[in-house]
């Protein structure tokens, strides 16, 4: 079922069956609430009124909370060469901060955008299926020229002390990308994963957050392509699914209190690494949607009733 209503004082429809109740934004097509009987599942920020965003603004001045979609980048920067060589490319992207068409159909919302400094259209639907949240992706570039692009995900998990990170990946290496707390030893360096060990030599884990007054902030991908794209989160029981195939890559986002006083965790899946088109090219990854190119994919979010496999991992 899915009607129309006000959330945070923002226009948006809900999508629900009795298991889940989904809340979208006409505002950036913003996944503003997930909810499973009283319980919240995405973080939710500390204004009781939704921040209305401004196009090419700041992302950390406006609402930090529930799930964006990024594109065509999230660090700003501008296109170095090309047909669109100069081409501004604002701070997370664009979508997150237009206003999108929201339709509200029998049993799905169906939501699209175009962009305005580059010529695609972004368009998702969103079902439930029980317990679980699909939402299918298209990604359109409307023109015969190739831009450099990606999606990813801007998923933040209401999350504690005790949440886990448990990709199906476990083991291998990671690659940090920010480092406001100096432990990862800047962007680029490779660690360990889940237990690494910071620029002085102690070890501590990436499959969690720090304590609430450790005031720490940082992110990481893992590297190179993903073989299994599934990830489930312990506390609050979450499973997250999408084929590599298409989504080859996932960053995470661990915020202890390190930035705008805030903890919670970042889950973002995506089409190229490193945050932008160009330091994914820097580094030797493809980020670019091709003229008349167009990418389809799926993403599933899945609210367990008990915590994943992984539930019985060291708390």
């Amino acid at each position: 079922m899915v009607d129309t209503c006000l959330f945070r004082g923002a226009e948006a429809c809900i999508l629900r069956n009795d298991r889940l109740a989904v809340v979208v934004l006409k505002i950036g097509g913003k996944i503003a609430s997930i909810r499973k009987d009283d319980r919240e599942y995405l973080y939710q920020g500390r204004s009781e009124e939704f921040i209305p965003p401004q196009f090419e603004g700041d992302f950390g001045k406006f609402d930090l909370s529930g799930f964006d979609d990024m594109v065509p980048t999230i660090n700003a920067g501008f296109i170095q060469d090309g047909v669109f060589a100069g081409v501004h490319m604002a701070d997370h992207g664009e979508v997150w901060a237009l206003g999108w068409n929201l339709e509200a159909g029998s049993d799905a919302i169906r939501a699209d955008v175009d962009g305005v400094r580059l010529p695609y259209h972004f368009s998702k639907e969103l079902k439930l299926h029980d317990n679980v949240l699909s939402v299918e992706y298209r990604l359109c570039n409307k023109s015969e020229f190739a831009f450099p692009c990606l999606w990813a995900a801007h998923m933040l998990i209401n999350a504690g002390e005790d949440t886990r990170i448990i990709p199906a990946e476990c083991g291998g290496l990671v690659r940090s990308t920010l480092d406001m707390s100096s432990r990862l030893k800047g962007f680029g360096a490779l660690h360990s994963w889940p237990e690494t060990r910071d620029r002085n030599g102690c070890a501590y884990h990436l499959d969690r957050l720090a304590p609430r007054d450790a005031g720490v902030c940082e992110k990481y991908y893992f590297e190179g392509p993903l073989r299994n794209g599934e990830i489930g989160i312990m506390n609050p029981g979450m499973t997250i699914r999408f084929d590599p195939k298409t989504i080859p890559y996932l960053g995470i986002w661990l915020n202890s209190k390190g930035y705008k006083d805030q903890y919670n965790i970042g889950i973002e899946p995506s089409t190229a690494p490193l945050d932008s088109p160009e330091n994914a090219r820097q580094w030797g990854y493809p980020a670019l949607l091709e003229g008349h190119g167009e990418i389809r994919w799926r993403l599933e979010i899945e609210i367990n009733p008990v915590d994943p496999v992984a539930a019985g991992a060291e708390k």
